[in-house]
């Protein structure tokens, strides 16, 4: 579709084109979900269209908060599980948590490690209510890291 004279117009579509443009863009986002594809389209077209009408977007306007925390790493060594994920997604506001090390995973805080151990998201009333929601939920957690061993070096002589 294309707006000429401040008239919408249905134009033609190369379809080799069309299929080879879905292509590019579907193996550039190979990483999200079929069903996030099914979710975001309708959303993308009304996006374009509204743009192409120079209609204005409706604009969302949520009265909650939400928040994510990314689970720091205390301590450098290798992740063997984490306990208190019942309680801690019990927690009032707390939406989810997902641990991403994986056991045996050697582990790391910064300057040293590039990661978190995990994430937890909650939604609540306020940002104060979102922010009291994460770290009492990380409070509920504990973290299994065995320390990792030094390897002694061979002296070089």
């Amino acid at each position: 579709m294309i707006v000429c004279d401040a008239v919408p117009r249905v134009v033609p579509w190369n379809a080799a084109k069309a299929d080879g443009v879905r292509e590019k863009r579907l193996a550039r986002a190979k990483y999200l979900s079929t069903a996030h594809w099914a979710a975001v389209r309708p959303s993308t077209r009304l996006l374009i269209l509204r743009h192409a009408l120079n209609t204005p977007l409706p604009m969302s306007t949520h009265s909650d908060a939400s928040g994510v925390m990314m689970i720091p790493i205390p301590q450098r060594g290798i992740f063997r599980g984490a306990t208190g994920l019942m309680q801690a997604r019990a927690v009032a506001g707390v939406s989810d948590i997902r641990i991403t090390a994986q056991p045996g995973q050697m582990v790391a805080p910064p300057p040293e490690g590039g990661g978190y151990l995990g994430f937890i998201f909650s939604r609540a009333a306020g940002p104060e209510a979102a922010e009291a929601a994460l770290r009492t939920a990380h409070a509920e957690l504990a973290f299994d890291i065995q320390a990792d061993l030094p390897v002694p070096r061979a002296c070089a002589q």
